[in-house]
């Protein structure tokens, strides 16, 4: 198998992390936090798995909005932590009663854990004797700007959740000097503050916006930017989030010493979607919790043992017949297996993720995946992880990534979409822009309130040559012509940048016209008409076309050169069906 389709396990979305804290160097497609993550407790399912369950301290603040600690590490904290992570050393700063405890202590040869509140140090002691005896951790108090018995360049990461959301100017500046004291060389901090400075007009002491949930007036992302280099530290990555409001009043700030880090490129990204984060871990949460006391969904079928994951790449409609001829045998097989999986209730097909690079058991819709007949069964939209949310064909898309395109995680990306987990996913992993076609006044190329980007595919607001990616799914079939909008995405693509398009596909020469665009704007249906699923429409968006293979040739007159599909195939990964195809094609290379 080609090692660049090995499980895509989360990573962060540049190289601030490249370095390592052991002194090695990190690969960043790698996840040494997942790897060394203990078996209890896992993504999605707070109660764990593994034979030894968390025993977490008692359940406090923001936490509930997540269903518990666990579910907050595991869907919130860990992904943006884990290429941090495993830390020789670790500071918890404003740990409360320890409600991480359980999750850091694991991730590190010496925890120390800091706060203001001598009742709830009390309560870690407690907690700590019981559940971790003979854990090498300590407990110090703290002021709120120091941190005393802490020494000098000892800590390989600072983090702090929550803690510092009401901590102004007067208090963030000295505990910044204080965590550029005790950093070593190359170590991380990981914080998490107001944003609420963000919303200052210009001469106000108060933010336009109140202050909600009690944050800090006088601080925001912006601002700690600027105080950084007075401490001796600089950014590397900064992420603007939603909390409790429509607005986006924290951030979280990921720091190291000045000039440690020389290969990283520092990042602002915004990321209105933490609360919708919250409510999809509370529902799973939710799920387990009754799940665990209800019958298992039937499981049909068993995974391979081993790897079988299969990816060819063809030219033409020519060398797809052959291939099909020459498989005719195991593509039979396949399709009985495939056939023997059906169920008419919801079932569950036994698999490995290789986005959370974990077994799971993927989520079929019965209705969903007969929508198009008992012969057309609709794989690649259901076969749902039911930890990362991804059904088949976009997991896919985000696994086989790297593979089609030879693409660093430092490369630019545009996707043609800005809400769901997709979105999200990749966004963990690259440097990526986002975009919806929003409906509701934003100018192109604007932002909405909910620091959402309007763009329009058949004439983006981007710069020409701005991406080293184009990412377009299931985007083409619902444009009444789809050819403008290739040759504007290869506009924007910079010269070698691949274009990455996943669209319904029959397979056939040509591709199947469902509707056309009259002059007057009207519809004219030719078939039936088929439409699917849109975030900002209740009626569903309109499918024009299933796509055949003079896809490739549209794809080269928009002057884009090495047009290829990409056919896969896994049991193993969920990866089922007919229609399996990712289509690239690049801008040709500066000369």
């Amino acid at each position: 198998m080609d090692p660049r389709l090995a499980p895509a396990a989360p990573r962060l979305p540049h190289r601030a992390v490249r370095g390592g804290l052991h002194g090695q160097r990190l690969d960043p497609h790698e996840a040494p936090g997942l790897r060394h993550a203990p078996p209890h407790a896992r993504p999605g399912r707070p109660d764990g798995e593994g034979a030894h369950p968390v025993t977490t301290p008692p359940e406090a603040g923001s936490a509930r909005l997540w269903g518990g600690a666990a579910s907050l590490w595991w869907h919130s904290l860990l992904p943006r932590l884990h290429a941090c992570l495993p830390a020789p050393r670790l500071l918890d700063i404003g740990c409360g009663e320890g409600r991480l405890a359980p999750f850091l202590a694991d991730l590190t040869d010496e925890l120390l854990l800091v706060d203001v509140d001598e009742s709830a140090l009390a309560a870690c002691r407690r907690w700590l004797a019981s559940e971790r005896p003979g854990r090498r951790c300590r407990v110090l108090p703290t002021n709120g700007w120091s941190l005393p018995g802490v020494e000098d360049g000892s800590v390989d990461l600072v983090f702090s959740f929550e803690a510092l959301v009401a901590t102004g100017e007067g208090g963030i500046r000295p505990l910044l000097a204080e965590i550029a004291r005790v950093l070593a060389q190359r170590g991380l901090a990981f914080l998490h503050h107001s944003n609420l400075a963000a919303f200052l007009a210009p001469g106000e002491s108060e933010p336009a916006i109140g202050r909600p949930h009690g944050r800090a007036p006088d601080v925001s992302a912006e601002r700690l930017r600027a105080w950084l280099p007075a401490a001796g530290l600089e950014p590397l990555r900064q992420e603007l989030v939603d909390w409790g409001s429509p607005h986006l009043i924290d951030a979280f700030t990921l720091v190291g010493r000045a000039g440690a880090r020389p290969e990283c490129e520092p990042m602002v990204r915004r990321h209105p979607y933490l609360m919708a984060e919250a409510a999809r871990a509370l529902a799973t949460a939710s799920f387990w919790s009754l799940a665990a006391a209800a019958p298992a969904p039937p499981v049909a079928g068993s995974p391979p043992e081993a790897d079988d994951l299969e990816r060819t790449q063809l030219r033409s409609h020519d060398e797809y017949r052959d291939h099909v001829a020459r498989h005719a045998g195991e593509l039979a097989a396949r399709r009985r297996r495939e056939r023997g999986l059906m169920r008419d209730e919801p079932f569950a097909v036994e698999g490995t993720c290789a986005i959370c690079d974990a077994p799971v058991g993927f989520q079929v819709d019965p209705q969903l995946l007969r929508r198009y007949g008992e012969e057309r069964p609709l794989w690649r939209e259901t076969l749902h992880c039911p930890r990362c949310e991804l059904s088949s064909r976009m997991r896919a898309a985000l696994h086989l990534f790297p593979a089609v395109t030879g693409l660093p995680p430092r490369a630019r990306l545009w996707l043609a979409e800005a809400w769901g987990p997709l979105y999200r996913e990749f966004s963990l992993r690259y440097r990526v822009e986002g975009s919806e076609f929003l409906r509701d006044g934003t100018p192109e190329g604007g932002v909405d309130g909910a620091g959402v980007r309007h763009e329009n595919v058949l004439a983006p607001a981007w710069p020409a040559g701005s991406f080293d990616a184009v990412l377009s799914f299931e985007v083409l079939e619902h444009l009444p012509d789809h050819r403008p909008a290739l040759a504007a995405m290869a506009r924007v693509l910079a010269p070698g940048g691949v274009l990455v398009v996943s669209v319904p596909f029959h397979a056939g020469p040509r591709t199947e016209v469902r509707a056309r665009q009259r002059a007057d704007g009207s519809i004219e249906h030719l078939l039936e008409p088929d439409y699917h699923v849109d975030p900002l429409d209740p009626a569903g968006c309109l499918a024009f076309r299933s796509f055949g293979w003079d896809l490739l040739d549209d794809l080269a007159a928009a002057g884009l050169v090495d047009p290829l599909a990409h056919l896969y195939a896994s049991h193993r990964f969920g990866y089922l069906g007919a229609d399996r195809f990712l289509f690239t094609a690049r801008r040709a290379p500066a000369a």
